[in-house]
């Protein structure tokens, strides 16, 4: 099966825009215990940027701060 990337057509950067983001969020929850998308505008992601990958980036950042714990 293959999966078409639609970000980018190499697939070592595939989630690049999204890991990113999912980097200054967990940055963010590990310094304010939490992560706004608002927040994000510090880190200098522009709100396009936010409202488009967000979603995906925040639950990148979880799983991440979930595997720091085991």
């Amino acid at each position: 099966m293959i999966v078409i990337d639609l970000i980018s057509k190499n697939p070592h950067n595939k989630f690049a825009p999204y890991a990113r983001m999912a980097n200054a969020i967990v940055e963010i929850k590990k310094k304010k215990g939490g992560c706004l998308p608002q927040d994000l505008h510090a880190k200098e992601f522009t709100p396009a940027e936010v409202a488009e990958r967000w979603h995906m980036a925040n639950a990148m950042a979880e799983v991440e701060l979930k595997l720091e714990k085991q």
